[in-house]
């Protein structure tokens, strides 16, 4: 059978359409990726070196995720075609340096993937942030270190591997890190006197580690300090070696703190024995005690201080110290008293500070310290602890189990909560909380019974709790300057021991409780600049101890009661500012002691009696009365 021509055309038509859709189905879209490589490698080191990281020779893979087979890969990232071609779909990309060994000098390993989308027709790029997959250390013995001690080396070793490091090393070390912690251990060896000695440091380490640690034989240096530099993967180290004398660690603190122009440096630097030392103690020739108050010290606090294991006193206060505090003084094991405040202390309070077990008494008011670490409520022998003026926003609730605490201290700082724990330092004698920002005061300090001195002024307290009426120690009261609202608390006169009660410029409201003429011991009360109401309670006569009585700027009403003429001790009554009305009694002349007494702005009548007048211009004092007050 013969086709036509039209036949054939047609024919041809659909063949050629036949395998035109077949090659359609058969190729996949396309897309275009380009890629970037970076290296997080520029640690700034204590010498201002930047180590940088060359990407040429970075292995690049590519995997497609769906059937996490590799696609395509390139030995060296310099060879890679600057953009390719790849299949529409999801991809993993990955780029490598470096053969994985436990420990091996000059071999960093470095790792880094990223996702890749690839869409038909559109170009996309991927960025990869490469990583040190291992820890990398650089230990630099120092020339006094290579002088005192001439056949000194260090060995650092994980539990995966060990590197020796001799004198004058300048390669960098490289070790595995097989899970997300790891123990690195630092051993110096060197001969002292004929004895081979060994000093050990160790460390925690992971991946992308790098360890800095200079070994040195001189006092001049920060030894023990570990300070992250450049981020927080970057640990820069001095560990000191050989033994010092008491002599040598005192010059170390006189160079460090600019001894020549100190106020009193007697004997300083001679040949005296060390307790002729203007501020020194000692005992059997070891210093037990250094105190350096008020002496214009500057500069920083030397880490070798730390070495002085004998010393039980330490007086650096009222100075112009700045820099941190070195951890190595955790190492003054005997120390039972660290007096710093008012100077200049920067940065975080140790940890290692919470090794010194024997330690009493901790003042470090009045520096720039900013934060308390977790640990110092190991310092269960403590007393003592002034945290006061430092820029603190918490501490942490482990100061709880200062069970022996007597005196606490954290005012003008940017605390704003005391937590519950507050309330088991049943020790407590002496609390101060002034100029922060705390709301409230957790119920628990209910438990504080051998609390004597409470000043909680300048603060933003909302109410007075009900159980301070359990501190039947407490001797004074401070809570002026508050945002103090709602009634005093009738509790407040289980206080008996009370002398001082400072509760104005707040917004109290309600009545002057009458429980409070059983506070027999009472010296001061201060309810002034409130929002007090009602009448002055008659029970208030019986504050036989009362020497100064403020209830001023209320808005008393009543007659002032007779009663009062039987406060045998008091000086100053001033009540302007009030609603009171009535006479001022005559009993008030009965105050043989009284000096000032102050009734102006109230509603009172009639003229002051000429006996009350008597008493206070005989005692040199002065009353302010309202015109119509006035004597006849």
């Amino acid at each position: 059978m013969f086709l036509t021509k039209k036949q054939l055309l047609l024919l041809s038509f659909l063949i050629v359409s036949f395998f035109s859709c077949q090659n359609e189905e058969e190729s996949s879209p396309t897309g275009t990726a380009s890629f970037r490589l970076s290296v997080q490698d520029e640690n700034i080191v204590n010498i201002g070196r930047i180590q940088s990281v060359s990407t040429d020779d970075f292995v690049i893979a590519i995997i497609d995720k769906s059937n996490d087979q590799e696609v395509a890969s390139y030995p060296r990232f310099a060879d890679m075609p600057s953009s390719i071609s790849l299949v529409q779909g999801e991809y993993k990309v990955t780029a490598s340096s470096g053969t994985e060994t436990a420990a091996d000098f000059d071999n960093p390993v470095y790792y880094g993937e990223s996702d890749l989308s690839i869409t038909a027709g559109e170009t996309s790029t991927v960025s990869i942030e490469c990583v040190l997959s291992n820890i990398k250390v650089q230990i630099t013995h120092t020339e006094d270190a290579m002088t005192r001690f001439s056949d000194v080396y260090t060995e650092v070793s994980t539990e995966n591997g060990t590197l020796t490091f001799t004198q004058g090393e300048s390669r960098f070390g490289y070790f595995s890190a097989d899970g997300d912690l790891t123990t690195l251990t630092v051993n110096i060896y060197y001969t002292q006197g004929g004895v081979e000695t060994t000093t050990t440091k160790t460390y925690d380490a992971s991946t992308n580690d790098y360890f800095d640690i200079m070994i040195n034989a001189s006092l001049d240096g920060e030894a023990g300090v570990d300070v992250a530099v450049g981020d927080e993967n970057v640990i820069e180290d001095e560990i000191l070696i050989g033994e010092f004398s008491d002599r040598d660690i005192l010059m170390a603190l006189y160079n460090s703190t600019d001894g020549e122009n100190w106020s009193h440096n007697f004997n300083w630097g001679s040949d005296e024995p060390l307790n002729q030392w203007s501020g020194i103690s000692t005992d059997n020739g070891f210093v037990t005690r250094i105190d350096l108050s008020y002496r214009n010290l500057s500069g920083e606090i030397p880490a070798a201080l730390g070495k002085l294991t004998n010393l039980r006193y330490l007086n650096l206060s009222n100075n112009q110290l700045t820099g941190g505090l070195p951890s190595a003084l955790g190492d003054l094991s005997n120390l039972k008293e660290m007096i710093l405040y008012d100077n200049q202390l920067t940065g975080e309070i140790p940890s290692d500070l919470s090794k010194l077990s024997k330690l009493e008494n901790l003042e470090l008011s009045i520096n720039q310290f900013t934060s308390v670490p977790t640990a110092l409520g190991n310092l269960t022998n403590l007393k003592v602890l002034t945290l006061s003026a430092n820029p603190l926003t918490e501490v942490p609730t482990t100061l709880g189990n200062l069970t022996n605490l007597e005196r606490l201290s954290m005012s003008n700082s940017q605390l704003t909560i005391i937590t519950v724990e507050i309330g088991n330092l049943t020790n407590l004698k002496n609390l101060v909380l002034t100029g922060t920002k705390i709301t409230e005061i957790p119920s628990s300090i209910g438990n504080l019974t051998k609390l004597e001195y409470l000043n909680l002024e300048n603060n933003q307290l909302v109410d007075i709790p009900v159980e301070f009426g359990s501190l039947t120690n407490l001797r004074s009261l401070y809570m002026r300057d508050n945002q103090l609202t709602g009634e005093i608390p009738a509790s407040l006169g289980n206080l008996t021991n009370l002398k001082e009660m400072l509760l104005f410029n707040n917004k109290l409201t309600g009545e002057i409780p009458a429980t409070l003429g059983n506070l027999t011991n009472l010296e001061m009360m201060d309810l002034s600049n409130n929002q007090l109401t009602g009448q002055i309670p008659s029970e208030l006569g019986n504050l036989s101890s009362l020497e100064y009585m403020y209830l001023y700027k209320n808005q008393l009403t009543g007659t002032i009661p007779s009663a009062l003429g039987s406060l045998p001790n008091l000086l100053d009554l001033y009540l302007y500012e009030n609603d009171l009305s009535g006479e001022i009694p005559s009993e008030l002349a009965n105050i043989t002691t009284l000096e000032y007494l102050y009734l102006r702005s109230n509603q009172l009548t009639g003229p002051i009696p000429q006996a009350i007048v008597d008493v206070i211009l005989s005692n040199g004092g002065s009353f302010l009365v309202d015109p119509e007050n006035v004597p006849l």
